[in-house]
């Protein structure tokens, strides 16, 4: 045989040892991970075959739905599962249908009927409309003159019209009540009421102004913006809207002719003002959503470069026999954990929905006076320890007797043992709600 003329030095022993360690650990987290993945993946299947299964009324398809839930590991499966529920279930429709051929050809002619009534209703509203909105041009062609020049001009000229119309009606409401030369108090609040609202019209449109302006500021310096600063803005919109929302109730409050002046106009500008808001949240949203796109594809390359080196590595390990056969313990092992997990989960489900008897007896009177917390309390370890009984000189001799002849720290059980149990969890955590249903 070949001998090596070259020997390994302990350090250059050591340092290869330490690779090889580092690798086994990057392989257990990416087997975790994609552990932990395959567990969502699965509870996410069962959600949807769980749902699935409650449209599901009759025996053996029912059964046969809830084999299927145990198999299912994939996206694949899952889709094609879907798929077969739903085609069993529009089978079954079919079925039912049968025979009543005549009742459903009745009601296509009532539903054409109902169609053609609600068409010729809405073309009578449309008309009507159309109408209501020619009177109301003829009407208000004076107040064109201040909005022909914000339709001409694009984007944040439009706040500069809110604005020229909120002072127009301010002018005009003022102008209104000095004519009357008739000032109680009542009109007098009335009026005051109404130039806060301008205010806060124009106050609203300069917001907006800021808002916009900074929104598109951001979008250009960060596209990938995080969810609080997002959750922030819808917070301040609300905020926003609540104090519109204020202003308009303080109009109504008053007297009739003031809100017929300016309550309604400013109303439609609060409006307008707020639908340009939404729509420019809207684009910067879009703007976002293709970053996320990018940067997901660019996360996906990295990983993608990282398995290809994990893989040129674990190349290296595979050269090893007994690497190699530690390996294969460990999957199945992993396997077999899995699987006792499932099973685990399979039972709990099972008890779950358990018989009617085994439900009342646990559910008993008795049960829960054994098992309550008063009682866990007051025969727990630690206050018989506390007690007095259980103090001084008996204590040690009590321990002295218990460690008798005794090593590798086995303590008696305090009593008498009836059985022996294999396996005995000590602490059972009831209330540990981790998997929810989310129905």
């Amino acid at each position: 045989a070949h001998e090596r003329t070259h020997k390994h030095t302990a350090a250059q022993k050591a340092s290869t040892a330490r690779m090889v360690r580092y690798w086994k650990r990057q392989d257990r987290r990416e087997q975790a991970k994609k552990r932990r993945q395959r567990m969502d993946l699965v509870a996410k299947h069962r959600r949807a075959i769980r749902h699935l299964m409650r449209k599901f009324h009759w025996g053996r398809m029912k059964e046969r739905a809830r084999k299927t839930l145990w198999q299912i590991k994939t996206e694949k499966q899952l889709k094609a599962a879907k798929g077969a529920v739903h085609r069993a279930l529009s089978l079954r429709m079919q079925k039912e249908k049968k025979g009543k051929r005549s009742t459903r050809i009745q009601q296509a002619l009532n539903n054409k009927k109902k169609a053609m009534a609600r068409t010729r209703h809405l073309a009578r509203f449309r008309t009507l409309e159309s109408k209501k909105k020619e009177k109301k041009r003829k009407h208000h062609k004076h107040r064109t003159k201040f909005l022909i020049r914000a339709r001409q001009e694009k984007g944040s000229k439009k706040i500069h019209a809110i604005k020229a119309t909120a002072a127009f009606h301010a002018a005009n409401a003022e102008r209104k009540y000095k004519r009357q030369k008739v000032y109680t108090k009542q009109k007098w609040h009335a009026l005051q009421a109404a130039k806060a609202a301008v205010r806060a019209a124009k106050a609203k449109a300069l917001a907006l102004k800021k808002r916009r302006a900074a929104l598109l500021a951001r979008v250009r310096r960060e596209k990938g913006r995080k969810k609080a600063k997002r959750e922030r803005m819808h917070k301040r919109i609300n905020h926003l809207k609540g104090i519109a929302k204020e202003k308009k109730a303080k109009a109504a409050r008053t007297e009739q002719y003031r809100k017929k002046a300016i309550g309604l106009n400013i109303k439609t500008r609060v409006h307008k003002a707020l639908l340009k808001m939404n729509h420019a949240l809207k684009v910067t949203k879009e703007k976002k959503h293709k970053a996320g796109i990018r940067i997901h594809k660019e996360r996906v390359h990295k990983l993608h470069a990282k398995a290809k080196e994990t893989k040129r590595k674990n190349r290296y390990l595979t050269r090893e026999k007994h690497v190699k056969a530690t390996k294969a313990k460990r999957a199945r092992a992993r396997r077999l954990r899995w699987w006792r997990k499932v099973r685990a989960k399979a039972v709990k489900a099972a008890k779950r929905a358990g018989s009617f008897r085994r439900r009342r007896r646990r559910h008993s009177r008795r049960r829960r006076r054994r098992h309550s917390r008063r009682r866990r309390r007051r025969f727990s370890r630690r206050r018989r320890r506390r007690h007095v009984l259980f103090s001084g000189r008996r204590r040690r001799r009590r321990r002295r007797r218990r460690h008798a002849h005794k090593k590798h720290h086995h303590k008696k059980k305090h009593g008498h043992k009836k059985h022996h149990k294999k396996h005995h969890k000590k602490h059972h955590k009831k209330h540990h709600k981790k998997h929810h249903k989310k129905h």
